[in-house]
């Protein structure tokens, strides 16, 4: 019995980070980059709720790297500006 109680307690802590680490948030992560396909750092990335109209807004790293996290299910306009875009890039969806 206390083996099965030692094998419960070790499943239990395993699972137990797991469960609680569930979200009804969003993480959308990418990259930047200018035409000839190099990362471009310090690039705006703006993500505007349709439903809301609220914008959150994100900076690319030196690998042109971001990410955004804690966003709400839904649709969004996502925005990049960046020095080395021909202009502004927009997506829907």
């Amino acid at each position: 019995m206390r083996v099965l109680l030692v094998r419960l307690v070790v499943l239990l802590a395993f699972v137990a980070p797991s469960v609680g680490a569930q979200s009804n948030y969003a993480v959308v992560t990418g990259v930047v980059k200018d035409p000839q396909r190099l990362p471009i750092s310090g690039a705006t990335v703006s993500f505007k709720a349709l439903a809301t109209e609220e914008v959150r807004r994100v900076i690319s790293n030196e690998q042109g790297l971001f990410e955004a996290d804690a966003l709400l299910p839904g649709e969004y306009e996502i925005r990049t500006e960046a020095t080395g875009l021909p202009r502004p890039c927009t997506r829907c969806g």
